[in-house]
């Protein structure tokens, strides 16, 4: 964890736009397009392919995944196809709930959602430049209270060993292991994907001694998670009027104390330029970075930001210390 200094207050650190791996520049890195953020392509590719993800309304839940060269060229080799990749692309899948680029096996590892079970049955798949993809097999929810995840109370898929290495893991903060309705205590539950045979564990996010009101789980879209069990999201921008930044939530998964609406540090370093239309935050983690975007204002997604994992997650600790929780 990083070390205050006298009383300085925690500061986003600058972003940066790696130039190693074809990371940057690539096709649509100034953004611009209207529900959708664009993300640089697969290590290994030609320079500046990049993956475009378009969201349901502004939402984190992606109607459709493209996949373009620099030069703006849709390349629909395999399941990318003329549309890109899509929820039936999966065999009995409605929505995506999860993705993350791996910089070290070069796959985009998905997690999907299967609606017409009861309750929800959850997938981990792979997919490849080549379009080449692989299902590792349905796991059924523990209850009925997972369903209606699909556009809010989840974090970000995440590689808990980082690229390469270890199982994946995703947050809903909505329902509790093997409970049907949400209700008091109020857990969340973090599900674990095997990386290499896809099963499903579920474990609750805080303790069920956590006395946190319902609102504190409520994260918005996506989660970084730091070493001290720290998870934070970036929920929305403060209204006009009001005292300017962006709020969010800062959860302590060891002790299950939290905030739900956490001001963010507000230093100018090219960090975060939200306005209030721009809902819907979007982030997570993408070959070896950590990103934050927007994905719900109709006038055009106006930022991208990549951060150090390590910088980003010094400075979330850091709000920890700031507001109790760590």
């Amino acid at each position: 964890m990083a070390i205050f200094l006298g009383n300085r207050q925690p500061q986003w650190p600058v972003a940066v736009r790696p130039s190693t791996g074809n990371l940057f520049p690539h096709y649509g890195a100034s953004q611009g397009f209207s529900y959708a953020t664009v993300l640089p392509g697969f290590s290994g590719d030609s320079a500046g392919t990049a993956l475009k993800f378009n969201w349901y309304g502004g939402h984190s839940r992606p109607t459709s995944i493209q996949y373009f060269t620099k030069a703006g060229t849709e390349m629909t080799s395999g399941i990318w196809g003329s549309s890109g990749v899509v929820p039936g692309d999966f065999p009995d899948a409605d929505n995506i709930l999860g993705y993350y680029m791996d910089d070290a096996d070069a796959l985009l590892y998905l997690v999907t959602q299967d609606t017409g079970t009861s309750p929800d049955s959850l997938q981990l798949s792979t997919v490849n430049s080549s379009g080449a993809q692989t299902n590792k097999g349905w796991n059924a929810c523990s209850s009925g209270a997972f369903n209606g995840t699909h556009d809010h109370f989840k974090g970000s898929l995440r590689r808990i060993g980082g690229d390469g290495s270890g199982n994946f893991e995703l947050i809903l903060t909505k329902p509790k292991p093997s409970v049907e309705s949400t209700s008091a205590p109020f857990t969340g539950t973090v599900l674990t994907f095997n990386a290499s045979s896809g099963d499903m564990t579920e474990a609750v996010l805080v303790p069920d001694t956590a006395i946190m009101a319902q609102e504190a789980y409520n994260m918005n879209n996506h989660a970084w998670t730091t070493s001290n069990n720290i998870v934070a999201s970036v929920n929305s921008h403060t209204a006009a009027g009001s005292p300017n930044g962006t709020y969010g939530t800062l959860i302590n998964k060891s002790t299950g104390n939290g905030k739900y609406m956490c001001l963010f540090p507000t230093n100018d370093s090219g960090a975060v330029k939200l306005n209030h239309a721009a809902y819907y935050p979007q982030g997570g983690y993408w070959r070896g970075y950590a990103w934050l975007s927007a994905g719900g204002n109709s006038g055009g997604v106006n930022f991208c930001n990549f951060y150090n994992i390590t910088d980003l997650h010094n400075m979330i600790d850091e709000m920890a210390v700031q507001h109790g929780l760590l």
